[in-house]
């Protein structure tokens, strides 16, 4: 089945993450200290904002957008209705990863091995969670937060950790992933991304075990799940993955010049980052 690519939208450079608020795709430029504001109805950037240093996660509270300041150790407030910045918070050493979820913001500290807990009402940090060297990417099964920690050290030293919201403390860590980035829910399971192996893992959310490992290609940077199917973002092999979640099995395959990076999902089509490209590609997968 032939997977088009229908529209190709330039940003800013090194566009890493995006995020869909209804027909509005917020984009994350690394390169240019940026957030790109895209209309999809007329695939237009109608807005660019300048945030700081290095942007990378994007999180919605409902209200407004937040992303990364990773120069100043910062997570950032943009005003959708104005489209400037309006806060920064402190945070710990290099934020990576946001998400919104159990009514705060979370947010993953790389160089600390720590989330933060934020209160976005009062805008404070609440809580604090060590969870392992090098916290990256988030993700969350509706009863939990899941961080990967890309310890690189050795081929093994990596994890997920699950966070209660309740208490704001791990009450699992699975171990002996290898350098595990962006992770993804499909509704039963974790799928994480092995950057350096070339695996996605499927962790049982339930029994904190590993249940499936499939190989995919090199250099696994992100997932994203559709609602039926995962995909999965092969940086260095600049193509997208996708793979049945009920068997593991690959069944669809799209070349993506320009160095896929990020995802976000409409229930028609995927928007892709391009890294090296400076842009975003829509994938038509229905």
């Amino acid at each position: 089945m032939p997977f088009p690519l229908t529209s190709r939208i330039p940003t800013g450079s090194h566009t890493d993450w995006c995020l869909l608020v209804g027909r509005t795709l917020w984009v994350a430029n690394q390169g240019d200290g940026t957030v790109s504001r895209l209309d999809l109805t007329t695939h237009q950037v109608v807005a660019t904002i300048a945030v700081g240093l290095y942007p990378l996660g994007l999180a919605w509270d409902g209200s407004a957008l937040w992303t990364t300041d990773r120069g100043a150790n910062a997570v950032v407030r943009i005003d959708p209705a104005t489209n400037q910045v309006s806060l920064k918070i402190p945070v710990g050493a290099d934020p990576i990863s946001l998400i919104y979820a159990f009514g705060s913001l979370w947010v993953t500290n790389r160089n600390s091995g720590t989330v933060s807990r934020i209160d976005t009402s009062n805008n404070s940090v609440v809580a604090t969670i060590p969870t392992g060297a090098q916290a990256l990417g988030l993700s969350s099964d509706g009863h939990r937060i899941w961080v990967t920690n890309d310890d690189i050290s050795t081929n093994t030293s990596g994890s997920l950790t699950a966070i209660d919201p309740l208490s704001n403390s791990v009450v699992a860590t699975v171990s002996g992933l290898n350098d595990p980035w962006f992770s993804t829910f499909d509704g039963n399971s974790i799928w994480v991304p092995s950057r350096r192996a070339g695996t996605l893992t499927r962790v049982d959310v339930n029994t904190f075990a590993v249940a499936q490992v499939v190989y995919v290609g090199p250099d696994q940077v992100a997932t994203a799940f559709d609602g039926t199917n995962v995909w999965a973002a092969t940086y260095a092999g600049n193509s997208l993955v996708r793979i049945d979640p009920k068997t593991g099995e690959m069944i669809g395959f799209v070349p993506l010049p320009g160095g896929p990076s990020g995802f976000a999902v409409d229930g028609r089509s995927l928007w892709v980052t391009e890294y090296d490209g400076g842009g975003v590609q829509q994938v038509s997968i229905g």
